[in-house]
């Protein structure tokens, strides 16, 4: 976080992942999404560094004067606690040099994927006194195993996973709440819907680097959830038709 000076004020501005809750993130996303298709694709120029478009990109009158300070100020309004009247008395070229410098990483998160994000080596993280700890390894009959989440997931658990992930492949964040409250349990914590739901409201407050770190962690979950979960049930099922078919012999 920083602090800079507005018309002889001080204002403190987001400018790190771990200072931005998932809440105010969810606010950046609206702003984000709302955004113009050719603001979304200076966005998408700057984050794959391609100078060529850049250069060859041109703006309108109402582009260049309007619609993208606009949007500056929008950002700031969300990342900062500067009052809207202020905002509204900062320059155009300012608005666009502070968010180019600072805020144009979270406009990167929503629109194509987070950037600049620590990836924790820690096993668990800590949240209003209480410790939750990342689904990387569970202790099964005292042995640690990597991913031995995924061999003792509950149906239940499963069912309300594949829901969220839905969701998010619509770009919902707001189910990172949900999915965060799933994956990250207190020790050897049994999975209990109504717990999650109440969980997930409270983890909205759950700042970003710590969420990204499970969206992150999401990618190998699928991978051995496909190859251990799907299997294992197709196996099952056909046990269980081998069983109905020698009963009807």
């Amino acid at each position: 976080m920083i602090r800079i000076d507005v018309l002889d004020e001080q204002y403190d501005v987001i400018t790190e992942w771990s200072e931005l809750t998932l809440e105010r993130f969810l606010k950046v996303q609206e702003i984000a999404n709302k955004a113009p298709k050719k603001l979304k694709d200076v966005i998408g120029y700057i984050y794959m560094n391609d100078k060529e478009a850049l250069e060859s990109l041109e703006l309108s009158k109402n582009e260049s004067l309007k619609t993208f300070p606009k949007f500056y100020g929008d950002m700031l309004g969300v990342l900062a606690d500067i009052p809207k009247k202020v905002i509204n008395q900062i320059d155009r070229d300012s608005r666009e040099q502070f968010f180019n410098m600072y805020l144009i990483k979270f406009a990167i998160g929503v629109l194509y994927t987070p950037v600049d994000v620590e990836l924790t080596e820690e096993d668990y993280f800590e949240f209003e006194g209480l410790r939750y700890y990342y689904p990387r390894a569970k202790k099964i009959v005292n042995q640690e195993r990597p991913m031995g989440y995924i061999s003792t997931i509950q149906f239940t658990e499963a069912a309300d996973l594949d829901v969220y992930m839905a969701s998010l492949d619509e770009n919902d964040y707001s189910v990172l709440a949900n999915i965060t409250a799933i994956l990250c349990v207190k020790g050897n914590e049994e999975y209990d819907e109504d717990i999650m739901l109440e969980r997930a409201e409270t983890f909205k407050g759950l700042t970003m680097d710590i969420v990204w770190n499970v969206f992150f962690y999401l990618d190998e979950l699928l991978t051995t959830y496909t190859k251990t979960i799907v299997p294992y049930s197709l196996e099952k099922a056909k046990q269980n038709m081998q069983v109905q078919l020698k009963r009807q012999e």
